[in-house]
């Protein structure tokens, strides 16, 4: 059964953060559900109205809400696709380290692989609080980026204007300000990973490999 919310943002194991993070809420309009059961096949349109105690939310109003939080629902998967692709990296880069000490030459690889993961460490500490480990942490330790979406996300689409989210409609002024605040803040952390994976990951596999040892492998998405 639907419950009117397209998608919402996909976390991470373990990821601690504070806020709403279901689906977007679908805007009143014309929708079409397709019941299948035994090989036949059924479409019905429907329709989604509007609160009836908003009547002065329109619905470009409505548009606008849906449009705005897709978006940032979107740019939280971006960020959690980095931390994942930074936490991938790190990871090989240890195990390279092992891998190495197999054949003696753990001195050759680990000043490389400290430098890359002190670069990817560098990026993921402002991405993630990485000290947050559970549901009350983030009240000792603030959150970062991933935490700072969430809390732009449940503003725009919560589904409890009471614990979560801001008014009905169209996003507020401050909210499309501070949309734009994070993603300025994202902009450069994006550039400067996207220079790790480009260049300082290359150089360090083309050590690995003059060693006859495996390369890191990239997710098939690293950064957006």
């Amino acid at each position: 059964m639907w419950d009117l919310t397209y998608t919402g943002p996909r976390l991470l194991d373990g990821q601690t953060i504070w806020g709403y993070t279901g689906g977007v809420k679908a805007p009143p309009g014309t929708f079409q559900v397709r019941l299948v059961a035994g090989g036949a096949s059924q479409l019905r349109t429907f329709r989604l109205l509007a609160d009836p105690r908003l009547p002065d939310v329109s619905q470009a109003d409505y548009d606008a809400q849906f449009r705005a939080s897709v978006a940032v629902r979107d740019s939280m998967n971006v960020v959690n696709e980095a931390i994942a692709t930074i936490r991938a990296v790190r990871e090989q880069a240890t195990r390279a380290v092992e891998q190495a000490g197999r054949i003696n030459r753990a001195s050759d690889v680990r000043p490389a692989a400290d430098a890359l993961t002190g670069k990817l460490g560098g990026v993921e500490g402002a991405l993630n609080q990485t000290r947050s480990e559970s549901g009350q942490d983030p009240i000792r330790h603030p959150g970062q980026l991933d935490n700072e979406l969430t809390e732009l996300y449940t503003n725009l689409t919560g589904s409890d204007s009471y614990i979560y989210g801001g008014p009905e409609g169209r996003p507020t002024k401050g909210a499309m300000e501070r949309t734009a605040d994070v993603m300025r803040v994202w902009a450069p952390l994006s550039a400067r990973l996207r220079t790790i994976i480009e260049t300082d990951v290359p150089a360090f596999n083309e050590l690995l490999r003059r060693l006859g040892l495996g390369a890191i492998v990239l997710p098939a998405k690293p950064v957006t």
